[in-house]
């Protein structure tokens, strides 16, 4: 008995003592660090693997760095894949320098695919730049690897570039540009909201006598350009700058009462002049503000009482619930977020080879027709104003 004890004495310290193996994880920013990373996350119930992060390397100027993501999520040796066994093999190409974008972009794609149940290959290459070179290797690439439906998030800039490579063999959507009637490429789909659309369905609820505030940003300007076209005549503008923190003042003119008042800034300075026109007792006709500000954070940075007369122009449409869900547990946004709910409408179109009910958004003539509606922000969300 005396031995008996002795041993299991003996066992307790020896194991116990013993070092444990601890496991070193690469954080973002290492050197050894060389494409793409996710954090896997299990979503119980579905055991859906869930993307949460990815940081995006650095790459030079012709260099395109390739991924793999297979049906859960994870990353893919490219050489040991065989890519004839998938029933969709799609591809996302983007530039490092819309990396914002891009991560949630993917986790949009990663969501439907998981939605679907489907057997699917996932390959995700990032250019260095928008460069005609950098994107004719990306495809090139494709070419190799038999992909030919492509969702490309590329700016405006790259139209020309992606025009001359997408020929007969892809299939390719864009996400962030609107059809330039000056393309003639069938191989490609335009994917943008048209900010000229939601301007036209708000300036029927204008009476005329048009304000309009803007900042100096990529996205201001786009929309004050589409306000040009589509409202034209101000009966006062003015340009707040980045790092004005002064509002009191901006709102202080005796032509803001009683106009149509178009705000065309930032989240954070939209609600610092909701909150101004208030505190000054300046009482417009309405405010008028388009997707850019279609967010529910509007709510938290605001008062009731200075959201009362906003009026929202939202492009995006209502899908399926538990579709929502699994995007929104991939990390993608497609109830506010428009480059994920356009992303959305072109990963489910190239999925059927078609318009399917899945989106109700659909693809008209290699044109996304988006149907503008306004909103009115209650205490808890937003409410369609028909």
């Amino acid at each position: 008995m005396r031995n008996i004890v002795l041993a299991i004495i003996f066992a307790f310290v020896f194991f116990g003592c013993t070092p444990k193996q601890v496991v070193q994880l690469k954080m973002p920013g290492q050197q050894q660090q060389q494409q793409i990373q996710t954090q896997p996350k299990v979503v119980d119930e579905d055991k859906t693997t869930v993307v949460e992060e990815f940081q995006p390397i650095e790459v030079f100027e012709t260099d395109v760095k390739e991924q793999i993501m297979d049906n859960s999520g994870s990353s893919l040796d490219m050489q040991n894949i065989d890519m004839t066994k998938a029933k969709i093999k799609i591809a996302f190409v983007y530039p490092t320098l819309l990396d914002k974008y891009a991560r949630t972009a993917i986790n949009t794609m990663l969501g439907y695919l998981t939605y679907q149940e489907s057997d699917h290959n996932l390959m995700i290459l990032s250019t260095s730049d928008e460069s005609l070179n950098s994107i004719k290797t990306a495809f090139s690439k494709l070419e190799d690897a038999n992909i030919s439906k492509v969702i490309a998030l590329y700016s405006p800039k790259a139209l020309d570039s992606l025009n001359q490579v997408a020929n007969g063999n892809f299939e390719v959507y864009l996400p962030l540009i609107e059809k330039n009637d000056s393309i003639d490429n069938d191989n490609l789909i335009f994917g943008s909201i048209s900010y000229e659309d939601q301007l036209k369905k708000l300036s029927y609820q204008s009476n005329g006598q048009n304000v309009i505030f803007s900042q100096n940003t990529f996205i201001s300007r786009n929309i004050k350009n589409a306000y040009d076209n589509v409202v034209g005549n101000s009966s006062y503008e003015r340009e707040i700058g980045n790092s004005e923190k002064n509002f009191n003042n901006i709102v202080k003119s005796s032509r803001l009462g009683g106009s149509s008042f178009f705000i065309n800034l930032d989240l954070m300075k939209t609600a610092m002049v909701l909150s101004q026109l208030s505190a000054n007792n300046i009482n417009p006709s309405n405010i008028l503000l388009t997707q850019n500000n279609f967010d529910t954070r509007i709510l938290t940075l605001t008062q009731d009482h200075d959201r009362q007369k906003a009026l929202f122009a939202n492009s995006i449409d209502k899908v399926d619930s538990k579709l929502t869900d699994i995007v929104s547990n991939f990390g993608g946004n497609i109830e506010y977020e428009w480059v994920d709910y356009s992303v959305l409408v072109g990963t489910n179109y190239l999925y059927y080879g078609g318009n399917s009910k899945v989106v109700p958004t659909r693809v008209v003539n290699n044109k996304v027709e988006y149907e503008p509606k306004l909103y009115k922000a209650a205490a808890y969300g937003f409410v369609e104003v028909r």
